[in-house]
């Protein structure tokens, strides 16, 4: 099979490889978020002592001080036997769930300690817990300011190389180009079969010596492929990684699964587990009655802003599609004015454009419809917070696939089976992804990768990235 030159780095060619941040990739990543970790760590602990210093006067604040350091390398310890550093590959959901848990672990570890050392009086146990929420908060949105710093800097990035079928491999190193937080860099990629890019006799082995990951984008053979290149030493990839086609197989839930000698690959569809939906009920509903605080003075406050922007209702419900195909009402609060579909009827009639992306999305940049006010709300999501009272009717839920209508179903095509075996959402991957700038078949795929990946921390991952996305307004129109 012919062999086909992909793409060359040149700049990685011509000097960098040389340096020593190129050939110590990964200790100049993992210290960019052992920094990261030192920071958030440190600030989250001091943030405590001042806060229970005004609780508590005679907390002894210098003994409190002293257990900084010893703190921040026993949390660096615990997150490396996690693989938090450098932590590519594993994905942001896993890495919160992974910093959680070993966040816990030393806190609860340090709470044990302070009991069984008798030293209680010394070092208050408030402040220990007050730092370990804190930390919990910090250390994931710590890291992610100092990946996107250490990209700036050019110091995050693996080189790695890309080898296999010709449109897997375009399409990965065009992926991994325009996600440089995944921390691979495509620096050499080439298309052909394995043997013949990595011949047993005559290969130019000085292309690939400063490149220690390389990843298979094959159509067929890919466990061929790595038997092959394991027995080849004159090749030193340290980091084999295999693609799979999500084209044809689905990002799937895998859990990997010993048969006796043999390896196989279970596949987990977790929002079918009743237990698992009991589970995503309890925690959103604890969530809801935590804020009801919270939502009450924001009702109020938006009920008024909208009496006094324009005559109409507060609310306003929409009938949508919901579990299993069934229609819903669902509500919102009213963003349109009186003759909102009258308006909008006589500017699309003008204006073919218009016409053309009503249909495409449903939506518009552009909506005559949308109040001053409605438009702030839009922007920051807020008029979707009553269907709040869908949620706890049992009609929708916090996080999901987002609620479509009628005529989108032939959108979603195939995939509308799967999108209608769970409850919608208020918010989920497709509101943390870029919203409305996205194409109508990206935010089908999104859904069906929450249905089929669900997860308590891909819920906590999407809840955390909603305020974002919130606050920022991206994609909101």
């Amino acid at each position: 099979m012919k062999t086909e030159l992909i793409y060359q780095d040149q700049d990685f060619y011509s000097h960098s490889a040389q340096s020593l941040t190129i050939q110590h990739r990964r200790l100049v990543m993992s210290a960019f978020l052992l920094l990261s970790d030192s920071l958030a760590i440190s600030g989250s602990i001091l943030t405590s002592i001042a806060l229970w210093k005004q609780v508590r006067a005679d907390l002894q604040v210098d003994a409190h001080l002293s257990m900084i350091l010893p703190a921040v390398i026993f949390f660096a310890f615990i997150y490396h036997l996690m693989a938090l550093y450098p932590a590519i590959g594993i994905g942001p959901v896993e890495e919160l769930k992974r910093l959680t848990i070993s966040t816990s672990f030393v806190m609860l570890a340090l709470i044990t300690a302070s009991f069984f050392l008798r030293v209680t009086s010394t070092f208050s146990r408030a402040t220990l817990i007050i730092a370990w929420l804190l930390i919990m908060i910090s250390s994931p949105l710590s890291r992610k300011i100092f990946r996107r710093i250490a990209v700036k800097l050019k110091f995050w990035g693996i080189p790695t190389m890309i080898a296999g079928d010709k449109k897997s491999v375009i399409r990965f190193q065009e992926y991994l180009r325009q996600h440089p937080l995944s921390g691979f860099w495509p620096v050499f990629c080439m298309a052909g079969a394995i043997q013949d890019i990595f011949p047993w006799d005559n290969g130019n082995t000085q292309l690939f010596s400063h490149i220690q990951t390389l990843i298979i984008a094959e159509g067929q053979g890919k466990f061929d492929s790595v038997r092959y290149l394991i027995t080849q030493r004159k090749y030193q990839f340290k980091h084999i990684i295999v693609l799979f086609n999500e084209a044809n197989i689905g990002p799937i839930w895998f859990t990997p699964i010993t048969l006796v000698e043999h390896m196989g690959l279970e596949v987990v569809h977790n929002l079918l587990n009743s237990t698992q939906k009991i589970s995503k009920r309890i925690m959103e509903t604890t969530l809801i009655i935590l804020s009801t605080p919270f939502l009450i003075a924001l009702f109020a406050v938006v009920a008024l802003l909208i009496k006094l922007s324009s005559p109409g209702p507060v609310f306003y419900k929409h009938r949508r599609i919901g579990l299993d195909g069934k229609e819903l009402w669902i509500w919102k609060f009213r963003t349109m004015a009186y003759d909102a579909d009258a308006a909008l009827k006589e500017r699309l009639k003008k204006n073919p454009a218009l016409q053309m992306e009503w249909e495409t999305s449903f939506k518009l940049k552009d909506d005559p419809r949308i109040t001053n006010i409605g438009r702030i709300l839009r922007r920051t999501s807020l008029d979707e917070i009553p269907q709040i009272w869908n949620v706890l009717k049992g009609e929708m839920s916090l996080i999901g696939p987002r609620p479509i209508v009628t005529e989108e179903i032939a959108l979603y095509g195939d995939e509308f089976e799967i999108y209608k075996q769970v409850l919608p959402g208020i918010t989920g991957l497709w509101q943390i992804s870029g919203r409305n700038d996205l194409p109508y078949h990206d935010r089908v795929k999104l859904d069906v990768y929450y249905i089929q990946n669900w997860s308590i921390w891909l819920d906590i991952h999407i809840l955390m990235h909603t305020i974002l996305a919130a606050l920022q307004a991206r994609g909101a129109y």
